[in-house]
């Protein structure tokens, strides 16, 4: 077990200098040695974390879990205003001590995750060049046009931690005419937001612009802009254009291929002596509009087959044996 735990690490320090040489050269990995991550791929964030661009790769990557957490935030804030709206409008009855407390749950979560994902953009601006720094920050400006509104969200989690905790409050009207119409709100009291809690300038306009904080309409045009900003960064920052974001893109593509075929290699083997139409399992393994594509090419053909494949191997890493299997599988019966 030693001997081949040894010859194991050998083999995986050739890979890191193999794969680090071409990097360092500003070189891009060959077919063959995307192959080697495939007996590595445990070893995948050791191997690919030589790359120069790794440092920038992780900053990304603090951004996309960040906005995540922010879409999860939102979505139940959403939930509850759904649940104030619906009680409203079919009962009559509402709960208001328990959606009040967790509306206030949740909008302190969102405004952490706003605060979080705010930290990790600071810290990606910090590994861009200055021009690269500059087109980001006007286009984050851009997005982020009511910065009232930005300085209020980044305000509230500070607040809530360290000085005060608002009662979310939730009311909904009833209006009687041709149709029943009911409206809803969950909102924070302004007087109470200003005189418990400090605001910078940009910040306090926001509060005073109402007697009330109506929380949801606001969180949700937060939530747009930063939804807004995050489907541009990495074109505006010029990241997705450098060529070390398209080399470990490469790499991931690359694992997630080769996880792919190695499942295929499970599948194909339970079903080795069995007879099996495939057409029939095509949606549980694609989306509706892969399978309507796939199904406009002819029927039992490679062509098909090939286009499945590339579906799920863009970088064409599949071995031509697993290739030649499935072709025989999507052979026309006789």
């Amino acid at each position: 077990m030693k001997a081949i735990e040894s010859q194991r690490e050998s083999g995986l320090e050739q890979v890191k200098e193999d794969f680090s040489t071409t990097w360092r050269r500003g070189g891009s990995l060959s077919r063959v040695q995307l192959n080697d991550l495939w007996h590595y791929v445990m070893d995948f964030e050791e191997i690919v974390s030589a790359h120069p661009f790794w440092p920038t790769w992780k900053k990304i990557d603090c951004v996309e879990v960040g906005f995540r957490i922010l879409s999860d935030s939102f979505d139940r804030i959403l939930l509850i205003y759904g649940e104030l709206q619906a009680s409203a409008e079919f009962s009559d009855i509402v709960n208001h001590d328990r959606i009040e407390r967790e509306a206030l749950n949740a909008i302190f979560q969102f405004s952490y995750a706003a605060y979080s994902l705010v930290d990790a953009y600071r810290g990606l601006r910090g590994e861009l060049s200055r021009a690269s720094q500059d087109a980001f920050d006007a286009f984050r400006t851009e997005m982020f046009s009511d910065q009232a509104l930005a300085q209020f969200v980044q305000g509230l989690r500070n607040g809530i931690s360290h000085q005060y905790i608002p009662r979310a409050s939730s009311a909904f009207m009833v209006r009687f005419g041709v149709h029943r119409r009911v409206s809803s709100k969950i909102y924070f009291d302004s007087a109470a937001l200003l005189r418990e809690m400090k605001w910078n300038s940009a910040a306090r306009e926001f509060v005073k612009r109402s007697d009330s904080v109506d929380i949801v309409p606001a969180l949700k045009n937060y939530y747009s802009a930063a939804a807004a900003l995050h489907r541009g960064y990495l074109s505006r920052s010029g990241l997705i254009f450098d060529g070390g974001f398209l080399e470990i893109s490469r790499c991931y593509t690359a694992r997630k291929t080769f996880e792919g075929i190695a499942n295929l290699r499970l599948v194909l083997h339970q079903i080795e002596k069995q007879i099996v139409f495939p057409y029939d399992h095509l949606r549980r393994y694609f989306t509706e509009d892969e399978v309507a594509r796939i199904l406009s090419l002819p029927a039992f053909s490679q062509e098909q087959v090939d286009y499945m494949i590339e579906l799920r191997d863009p970088l064409g890493l599949m071995p031509d044996h697993d290739r030649k299997k499935l072709y025989n599988l999507f052979a026309k019966p006789d």
